[in-house]
Formats: C-alpha cells, sequence, structure tokens
C-alpha cells in the first residue's frame, strides 16, 4: 500500500484562501483556527487526500498533483508514447512548402515519398516532414517574411559638466 503523500503548499494557499471569510463569520480570530477545528488536526498533520477533503467542505474543487509540461512530456518520452500530429504542426509544415512555391499536392507527394502515407500521424512523422522543409529552404536561402522593426531612436545623452 502506498504511503500518504503530504499536503501540497498550493491546497494549504486555497484552503486559507476559502476559510478567510468563513471563519471571520464563525467568530475566529485567525483562519487557521478555524481549518484545524475543520480539519480535526493541526494543519502540519494533514495528508494531500485530507487537504483535498477540507477544501471540498469549505466550497471548493478538490486539488489534483500538477506536473509541469516538460516532466509530463518526459515521462510520456520515456514509456514510448507516441503523439498525434496538431493541425498547428500541419499548418506550420504548409506554410514552410509555400515559402518554397510548393503547392498541397507538392507536399503531399514529397510526404508520401518520405512516409509512404499521408498525412503524418505521428509528431515524429511531421518533424521529419518540417526538418527537410526547413533545410531545403535553408539551402536555397529562402527565409520567412519577418515584420520590420521599427528603426532605435538615437539615444538621448545628458552632458555632465
Amino acid at each position: 500500500m502506498p504511503k500518504p503523500q503530504p499536503k501540497q503548499n498550493f491546497q494549504i494557499r486555497r484552503m486559507f484562501g476559502l476559510a478567510k471569510d468563513k471563519a471571520r463569520a464563525a467568530g475566529y480570530d485567525e483562519p487557521k483556527e478555524y481549518l484545524e477545528m475543520l480539519a480535526g488536526e493541526p494543519l502540519s498533520g494533514l495528508t494531500f487526500e485530507k487537504a483535498n477533503a477540507v477544501i471540498v467542505s469549505l466550497g471548493g474543487e478538490p486539488m489534483t498533483r500538477r506536473y509541469s509540461r516538460r516532466t509530463v512530456n518526459y515521462h510520456r518520452q520515456q514509456a514510448g508514447v507516441k503523439a498525434v500530429e496538431t493541425a498547428a504542426h500541419l499548418d506550420f509544415m504548409h506554410e514552410l512548402a509555400k515559402l518554397r512555391g510548393m503547392s498541397d499536392e507538392g507536399l503531399e507527394r514529397m510526404g508520401t515519398r518520405m512516409l509512404k502515407h499521408w498525412p503524418p500521424r505521428t509528431t515524429e512523422e511531421g518533424n521529419k516532414i518540417v526538418e527537410a522543409l526547413k533545410s531545403m529552404n535553408k539551402r536555397d536561402g529562402i527565409t520567412p517574411p519577418t515584420s520590420p522593426t521599427p528603426a532605435a531612436a538615437e539615444p538621448q545623452f545628458r552632458r555632465v559638466p
């Protein structure tokens, strides 16, 4: 049986935010006293699940463990999960092809030659097409149009006597 996980700082912040007005209305000077009464134990001893139960009893939504996007993607990669190709990535692919003057049919023919099917099903397959288009564009000196940057004004200096 897994060991119960301790409460997290974001849960404590949520509890204090939800309990502030309710503690005042109940006649408590400090929200901490109200929360400890509600939990039935000191806040330092709460587990993740008990902290969520207190949050729900205060009228909030239960919290879930948050992991950074990078960590989630790393875990997926380690597990061998293939990411499905997104519409934004396909649009980027078409944009790179248009820079070369390549039509949608031309891009499809190139993709079929490289992948043996069209459209790409995973991000890995899409990256193969994108990297090929980027290297072809770089070889031919084709760069995407950039928005003109405003000319920097001359710096103003103050003369010190």
